[in-house]
């Protein structure tokens, strides 16, 4: 079932789907894999099947398994610290809980922020955090049976029949992501063999599979720091 689309998320990631998540096909299978899950758009946007996020990225990994694990009110309580302090000086807080609120207070980065913007940016402020903090702690509910791990993508079982949502670093536009895909043409062919239905994201000058324009009608639907058009590839006609 599509439910409707907010452009919300647990937390701000670079490469994120807000704004697209809708766009690419329905998934077809009671099971959801995305192998590179980042903030997991695509999984929250059909979040009442059965869900698999994987990211190779520890704290990735570690906060989807602490938000899984939390309450509303835990969530509610977590502190903003003042504007241009740096998290690590905000006191009795576990790393993943820092790792969280620098996501939080990011406008799109590959790595949590270590200090909280002033607030003169147009893209923070007091009011975005308390937005997002209580998307959060409203949502928890859709996480709570899901399966996270913390794997290479090549350790998952291709074998497996599902919807795989395959959201990988791009060729050219992911050089920014901690963990880096070493071989496109192995992750080509890794794609290839997945059972089931395969959605797999790029931008139009990746070359490691036969890439189509995600929306034809908006030609302006690009990067916001490039000129790449998003495209994707799937297994089905």
């Amino acid at each position: 079932m599509r439910h409707e689309y907010t452009g919300e998320a647990m937390f701000e990631y670079f490469g994120k789907k807000k704004n697209i998540a809708y766009k690419y096909p329905t998934p077809t299978h009671d099971l959801l894999i995305e192998p590179f899950c980042g903030a997991a758009y695509f999984a929250l946007l059909h979040w009442d099947r059965e869900v698999w996020l994987n990211d190779k990225n520890p704290v990735i990994s570690e906060i989807w398994r602490y938000l899984q694990k939390s309450d509303p009110e835990g969530i509610l309580r977590l502190p903003l610290p003042r504007p241009g302090q740096p998290i690590a000086e905000v006191p009795s807080l576990p790393q993943v809980e820092r790792d969280l609120i620098g996501f939080v207070v990011s406008p799109s980065n590959s790595s949590p922020r270590l200090s909280v913007p002033t607030l003169d940016h147009e893209w923070f402020s007091a009011g975005r955090w308390r937005g997002r903090i209580r998307y959060i702690a409203h949502n928890l509910h859709k996480i709570r049976r899901w399966t996270i791990t913390n794997l290479d993508y090549l350790e998952l079982p291709c074998g497996l029949r599902a919807s795989w949502f395959v959201d990988a670093p791009y060729q050219h536009a992911g050089r920014s992501y901690p963990y880096r895909i070493g071989d496109y043409a192995v992750l080509g062919e890794w794609c290839r063999n997945l059972r089931g239905q395969a959605i797999v994201c790029e931008d139009d000058l990746a070359d490691w599979l036969p890439f189509r324009v995600l929306d034809p009608s908006q030609p302006c639907n690009r990067f916001y720091r490039g000129n790449a058009i998003e495209c994707y590839w799937t297994n089905e006609t």
